[in-house]
């Protein structure tokens, strides 16, 4: 009574792979860093490295309020990209640009409250002081992990997540090779500890 319905579905586990794997080697690159930050502070003493931890958790946590936000881009090129809606697709685009650009006067006010949270948790007054360095000027500076995000997802969405992975790996390598200059000093710049770690961060993001 039923004719037979065959239905055809793109991709499959290789086709999988090719879009996660770049994705994963950026998120090892990452962790590798993460390693690399860490030790150089330790030099510095036990209050950066201590610092170091919930600064970042803290900044983070901030920024990817707005981040995980503006990044659901990729959603809506793929989306689109796949309907065959090119101009759509440009336009999401867009829109994240925008918001991504709107997001740096909220940033800056979400400093103080980072401030008030790291206030709160009545840490050692060096570990404390360590701590608001790196947040006042890696919170401001996350605009370009939310511009990065608006960037890479208009690539993710077309499944061309090798580029995003080279661009990431790029960023890492930067942040590698100026994070002891700005952490422990090198010539006319001083040691900075972990406000040079936040420095170096920033630049690698927008690298």
């Amino acid at each position: 009574m039923f004719g037979k319905c065959e239905i055809k579905v793109r991709g499959g586990f290789e086709e999988t792979l090719k879009v996660v794997l770049p994705l994963a080697l950026m998120q090892l690159v990452y962790a590798a860093n993460s390693i690399w930050d860490r030790f150089l502070l330790s030099q510095r003493g036990c209050a950066p490295l201590q610092a170091s931890l919930s600064a970042t958790m803290v900044s983070v946590m901030f920024v990817c309020l707005i981040s995980a936000t503006v990044g659901y881009t990729s959603v809506y090129v793929a989306q689109l990209h796949g309907a065959g809606k090119g101009r759509d697709a440009v336009r999401a685009f867009a829109q994240g640009v925008w918001l991504s650009i709107f997001s740096i006067p909220v940033l800056v006010a979400l400093v103080f409250a980072a401030f008030a949270l790291v206030d709160f948790a009545a840490h050692a007054p060096d570990v404390a002081a360590g701590e608001k360095a790196y947040i006042a000027i890696y919170v401001p500076g996350g605009f370009f992990m939310i511009l990065n995000g608006v960037l890479g997802g208009l690539l993710t969405g077309q499944g061309r997540t090798g580029w995003v992975s080279a661009c990431g790996i790029v960023g890492v390598l930067v942040n590698i090779a100026v994070n002891p200059v700005f952490i422990s000093g090198w010539g006319p710049i001083p040691a900075m500890g972990n406000a040079g770690a936040a420095i170096a961060g920033v630049i690698s993001l927008a690298s």
